[in-house]
């Protein structure tokens, strides 16, 4: 009998302190956690030319086959795209993590 309500009791405060835990989720749009990075990670900025993209940053991880009129090109570093037109930055891209 005293397991039985040991037992009760132990399953009554488990349910107790589960309802009293909880979780929030907390949801930034993709935009807002690239202002947000702007300042922190330091990315090419529009009009630098791939040779001084790749100066700084380094060998790409990959470079996409070139699109269009006027050609675009696409590279891939760890943490960002950069689109190039006619071998200028146009504009990059964090990675949503």
């Amino acid at each position: 009998m005293i397991k039985a309500i040991t037992g009760l009791l132990f399953a009554t405060i488990v349910t107790a302190f589960k309802s009293m835990a909880h979780t929030e989720e907390l949801i930034i749009a993709i935009t807002e956690q690239a202002e947000d990075v702007k300042g922190i990670m330091p990315t090419p900025n529009q009009g630098q030319s791939m040779a001084a993209v790749q100066a700084r940053w380094g060998q790409e991880i990959a470079r996409f086959e070139t699109v269009g009129e006027p050609p675009i090109d696409k590279l891939e570093y760890a943490d960002f795209f950069v689109y190039f037109e006619n071998e200028t930055v146009i504009h990059t891209v964090i990675k949503y993590k």
